[in-house]
């Protein structure tokens, strides 16, 4: 099968995060249509909350304190390392976590 020209332009046009979430996107379609696809591993996810320094001198929460925060981080091990993701100040109301 051929990509159609049309599809081709589109791509063209994508900057490269969306053009990463496109890949990750065909990428569990395959996975989930063909049987001879590797099974890709479940992913265990750890919910952490984090303080963050912002860096600036004159900060008070920074000099006096914990820094800014807490935030909400997913951690998970992905080729040896520890990979991190930025959930926010708060979970998600579909979450189980406090």
């Amino acid at each position: 099968m051929v990509l159609p020209t049309k599809v081709k332009e589109i791509l063209i046009e994508q900057n490269v995060e969306t053009l990463k979430e496109l890949d990750e996107f065909v990428r569990h379609l395959i996975s989930t249509r063909s049987p001879e696809a590797p099974k890709r591993k479940a992913i265990h996810y750890s919910y952490i909350k984090k303080y963050v320094r912002c860096g600036k001198e004159r900060c008070r929460k920074c000099r006096s304190g914990r820094g800014h925060g807490p935030y909400l981080y997913a951690e998970w091990r992905e080729g040896g390392k520890v990979k991190t993701k930025y959930i926010g100040k708060k979970a998600p109301a579909s979450s189980h976590i406090h």
